[in-house]
């Protein structure tokens, strides 16, 4: 299994964008959502147009079934991704999906292309280990960095634990790779 991590820096995760939507609005929407909302990439891809655009504008919650769980979900959508959803949806058929591949009727792109994608954006703007999977956690990581609520992440991930939680978003790995910096047994005098 390959191992994906979030992206911690906001200026690589711009330049992601930027590099995504120079090519594919499409592409660039969907990390967009992805990190801002921290949807499974299985949630994203099934979204249809009418889930995130009604009657002209961009939905202020979205609001689904986890395929996972099985549970209801609504997440808001921040202001900046409304305007992303309003820009790419205006006159875009509601019962299309919202990530369409180019390939056949009707079909959302596949978690294979929508990997695909996010490494080629990931290789361009040189970020190492991203994956689909990457969206998700980059939006827990951030969203720990900007609320350091980990009980409240914890919940919006589903997660069972907060130590899976850190792990997931990577603090765990964090913590212990800045405890490591400047160790070293054999140095220094302990006279």
């Amino acid at each position: 299994m390959e191992v994906v991590q979030p992206v911690r820096s906001k200026r690589k995760i711009r330049q992601m964008f930027e590099w995504l939507d120079e090519r594919n609005p499409r592409d660039s929407l969907m990390w967009a959502l992805g990190i801002n909302t921290g949807l499974r990439v299985s949630d994203l891809l099934a979204l249809r147009v009418r889930d995130v655009w009604f009657r002209g504008a961009a939905v202020e919650h979205l609001k689904l079934r986890d395929k996972k769980t099985g549970k209801l979900t609504r997440r808001y959508l921040v202001p900046s991704v409304r305007e992303l959803v309003a820009s790419y949806c205006d006159g875009r058929r509601p019962e299309r999906y919202l990530f369409l591949s180019r390939q056949g009727r009707n079909r959302p792109i596949t978690r294979s292309r929508a990997d695909q994608v996010l490494k080629n954006a990931a290789k361009a703007c040189r970020v190492p280990e991203v994956g689909t999977h990457s969206m998700r956690k980059t939006f827990g990581y951030q969203h720990y960095q900007q609320h350091n609520d980990l009980t409240l992440l914890m919940e919006l991930l589903n997660h069972a634990s907060e130590k899976e939680t850190r792990k997931y978003i990577g603090i765990t790995q964090d913590v212990m790779d800045d405890s490591l910096k400047g160790f070293d047994a054999m140095g220094g005098d302990d006279d």
